[in-house]
């Protein structure tokens, strides 16, 4: 939501001049021209009174960088919140509902071994009948071309 209120403040910003509603945004104008112009010792010439303001990306940058670091954030600190909870229930577990746990993940792990494996046959097979359509279309193919050109003699 802070996103869409920044976004629409700067492009309304570009056509109407100050509003209450409006981001608070800092006016911070460079002036390319004028930097350029002093570096190599010149005038700016009328170019350089015009300046781009920088403030809104400055103002974009910062509230992007915010957000992901608490994003990051958030995420370590759930992450850690749902490991010690697992580690709480499975500290309560008998060893029955422990062994009957790892078999299940045993046979989920062995089921989608097989069909890894059923994937990358039927993946083979298709390959080789792919491989005799081209050779008896390379076959049909050049024995056309062979009676056209005894035809031609």
């Amino acid at each position: 939501m802070l996103q869409l209120w920044l976004t629409t403040s700067v492009l309304l910003s570009w056509f109407i001049s100050k509003n209450k509603y409006f981001f608070p945004i800092p006016s911070l104008s460079i002036r390319p021209a004028a930097l350029l112009a002093a570096s190599t010792g010149g005038n700016a010439g009328p170019l350089g009174q015009y300046g781009i303001n920088i403030g809104s990306m400055l103002v974009t940058w910062t509230l992007r960088y915010v957000k992901s670091k608490v994003e990051d954030w958030m995420g370590k600190v759930l992450n850690k919140a749902m490991r010690a909870q697992r580690k709480a229930q499975r500290e309560w577990e008998s060893n029955e509902e422990k062994e009957e746990r790892k078999k299940a993940k045993a046979l989920r792990k062995e089921e989608r071994r097989k069909r890894r494996e059923e994937e990358a046959l039927k993946e083979r097979q298709q390959k080789v009948e792919d491989a005799k359509q081209r050779s008896a279309s390379s076959v049909v193919t050049n024995s056309t071309t062979a009676k056209e050109g005894e035809g031609e003699e």
